[in-house]
């Protein structure tokens, strides 16, 4: 009837862990009927501190199986029966991204005894099953071990059920399909099927017409979650219409922010409220007031004609004009950071501009240092691509930049020769858009992400 599990993992992140123990009791409600146990070879570093805590160490797992070859033997043992576990939530979550991994779903009905004892024995210090082993004498005699873990979480079931019963315990198990909110024209088993892969997402009603978007890095999860019963962020609304999703692997986040942002501009944007990171775009723009060249920020829009440089937020627009006041020695007043005073500006009084608030400088003099920070404000490369992860470990991303302006992006094998044409032979092309420039800055701050600058002849190779 139950299907007692516990692992353990090289954390407690299940997109970046990995599973190096697992443990399943076979209980029928009385007993322990059956068992299976083994150590998994995680394939990345055991960290010293789960070394520390579960005495698990690298070369105990060194020659151990990998999850793939046992996934069948788990999905045999569970077959039919309750994934129970002591806080199920983690366990059935990492066992669910590690069949995600070998694209086979993972659904069971679930039953957490953590939250049972919550709810059975109120009024405790602790619901840990450290606590509860205490508190009610089970004997664990390999703790922070699967085995002994489980055989814990066995013994602790017992109890439950000789204190209320199996009729009662049954209420509170978890069918595998309750935790979903789902209209009629999807399935749960569609959901499941989606890869735990970065990329772009897009909700569709009964006309084809995209109605929600979004990007992950982890799809699987994050459409999953707006289906939650429990879910936030995304209408109950939204959810009745849909019909239909599709999504695009993009191997990293900028590209899956690009690709959305494509696809949402092109298409009626309806329902969609997935453009948070959109909505309080800023950019730094330029005019001419009594002659000098003056800088100001302003929400990015259509009206205030081509920006310099465009930012998430007005906060970030200030820091980047704050930066270069100081490194050119620019006016405040001529940045609209301060109101002209008889006095000058903060700067002027302590020497660190040069005067044309006062009308000290000429505005010749002082437009010539304007123009100099400008170019610093925009990409220090007109024409460049930005290399980074792909869809799998066979290739990369490239990202096409031309005039500071988005152009495409691509994906291309691991093994090409070298050559920037072969990149940018594989570039598809895309329109662009403001919203486009803080998803570039952002990409070239990444320490991951490589920057190749395009010479005259490859830039005319690719038009």
């Amino acid at each position: 009837m139950f299907a007692i599990i516990d692992i353990e993992t090289t954390g407690g992140n299940a997109r970046d862990g990995r599973i190096t123990e697992i443990a399943i009791l076979l209980h029928d409600g009385k007993k322990i009927t059956g068992r299976f146990e083994t150590l998994l070879n995680p394939k990345i570093q055991i960290p010293r501190f789960i070394t520390h805590l579960t005495g698990i160490t690298v070369e105990m797992v060194r020659y151990a199986p990998e999850f793939h070859e046992i996934a069948d033997q788990i999905l045999n043992l569970t077959d039919g029966r309750i994934f129970t576990a002591h806080n199920s939530k983690f366990d059935y979550g990492f066992l669910q991204y590690e069949f995600h991994r070998i694209g086979y779903p993972f659904l069971r009905d679930t039953l957490c005894t953590f939250n049972l004892s919550r709810k059975i024995f109120p009024g405790l210090r602790s619901y840990g099953l450290e606590n509860l082993s205490q508190y009610f004498q089970i004997l664990n005699r390999q703790r922070h071990r699967a085995a002994g873990d489980a055989e814990a979480t066995s013994s602790l079931l017992e109890i439950i059920i000789g204190q209320i019963g199996m009729s009662e315990v049954e209420k509170y198990i978890v069918p595998w399909d309750r935790v979903y909110n789902l209209p009629k024209a999807l399935s749960a088993e569609e959901l499941h099927s989606i890869p735990a892969e970065t990329g772009a997402y897009f909700f569709k009603d009964e006309s084809d017409t995209i109605i929600y978007s979004g990007r992950a890095t982890n799809l699987n999860q994050k459409i999953i979650a707006h289906f939650s019963r429990t879910r936030k962020g995304i209408s109950s609304r939204i959810i009745e219409k849909v019909c239909s999703f599709n999504y695009e692997l993009t191997g990293n986040i900028w590209i899956a922010m690009l690709a959305e942002l494509e696809i949402r501009k092109q298409q009626n944007r309806g329902l969609n409220c997935s453009n948070k990171n959109y909505k309080f775009l800023c950019a730094i723009y330029s005019q001419i007031k009594n002659g000098y060249l003056t800088l100001y920020i302003d929400r990015l829009t259509e009206d205030e004609g081509e920006p310099l440089m465009i930012y998430q937020n007005r906060a970030k627009a200030q820091q980047a004009i704050e930066k270069v006041i100081q490194k050119f020695e620019l006016c405040s007043v001529y940045c609209n950071l301060e109101l002209q005073s008889s006095n000058g500006c903060f700067g002027y009084k302590i020497k660190q501009c040069r005067g044309a608030c006062v009308g000290e400088e000429l505005p010749e003099d002082y437009n010539l240092r304007v123009k100099k920070a400008i170019s610093t404000l925009q990409f220090s490369k007109a024409d460049f691509l930005l290399i980074g992860s792909g869809r799998n470990s066979c290739e990369h991303s490239a990202i096409l930049v031309r005039k500071g302006r988005f152009c495409g992006y691509g994906f291309f094998h691991t093994d090409y020769t070298g050559s920037v044409t072969e990149i940018l032979d594989c570039i598809k092309p895309a329109t662009h858009y403001p919203e486009c420039i803080p998803i570039i800055l952002a990409a070239l701050k990444n320490r991951k992400v490589k920057v190749i600058e395009l010479n005259t002849s490859e830039r005319s190779s690719v038009y």
